[in-house]
């Protein structure tokens, strides 16, 4: 029976130990791993073009110059002369508009 004792406080003390294990260390020491939190960037090939036959020439732009002055007139202009001031009319006047009596045969 003495047996039988030993070994019950045996695994009451190592159910104790694991209990206090558990209580003192509430971090898994093995965390389980987190996703990246970023995916890596996708790297596509380059796109290689055939070689054109030729390539477009650059686009030529004339020089900008100041504007010329205009040449002198051969003529000079005669001076400005102002029309003459505009009166209007008096309205037209027409008699009244009287009817012709009716023509009565006998």
């Amino acid at each position: 029976m003495a047996n039988y004792a030993i070994a019950n406080v045996l695994i009451f003390l190592l159910n104790l130990s694991t209990l206090l294990n558990v209580l003192a260390s509430p971090v898994c020491p093995y965390p389980s791993p987190k996703p990246p939190k970023h995916h890596p960037p996708i790297v596509k090939p380059p796109v290689q073009k055939p070689p054109s036959h030729s390539p477009i020439p650059p686009i030529h732009k004339p020089p900008k110059y100041p504007p010329k002055p205009p040449p002198p007139s051969s003529s000079p202009k005669p001076p400005h002369v102002p029309k003459p001031p505009h009166y209007p009319k008096p309205p037209i006047v027409h008699p009244p508009h009287v009817p012709k009596p009716p023509i009565v045969k006998p």
